[in-house]
């Protein structure tokens, strides 16, 4: 493998997208204790523009050197070995291929998490009020219903 630089973001690149999804619609203040999801739910949308995007910006451009660097060494391979091997491509041509292609899928999912993490953080600022002022309504509700039950 041609990686001149390891990537920074060597997990699954869709967990913060799905993190996003699914917080976009819970309360702000989701348990009585916690005192840091307001926080959250206002500095993540800042975070996803200024910090995150950078960091996915700065994943790619090394996954785009390390893409580059594979498919180079994959043409110095099949130079190397075109004549030894029955094969259109040898092994090692093919592994640097298959390297190239996984930085190539990195690059992709990277920008696309983004702009999910990015869209999903938008709206969270205009449902997760929503669902706190629903889950508000609903406790007030339910608290009415017990105490109508006990008179």
């Amino acid at each position: 493998m041609a990686e001149i630089i390891k990537p920074i973001l060597t997990g699954r690149p869709f967990d913060s997208t799905a993190h996003r999804f699914i917080t976009m619609f819970r309360p702000i203040q989701e348990t009585p204790t916690k005192h840091s999801d307001f926080v959250a739910f206002v500095a993540t949308p800042v975070l996803d523009f200024f910090v995150l995007d950078t960091i996915f910006a700065l994943d790619a451009s090394i996954r785009i050197l390390n893409a580059t660097a594979s498919l180079l060494k994959a043409v110095y391979n099949w130079t190397l070995h075109q004549q030894e091997s029955s094969k259109l491509i040898d092994r090692a041509t093919d592994k640097e291929l298959d390297d190239l292609s996984r930085n190539i899928d990195g690059i992709i999912s990277a920008f696309v998490a983004q702009i999910f993490n990015m869209i999903f953080s938008l709206a969270s600022l205009i449902t997760r009020p929503i669902a706190s002022i629903i889950e508000a309504l609903d406790g007030d509700v339910i608290e009415e219903s017990e105490l109508a039950h006990r008179f």
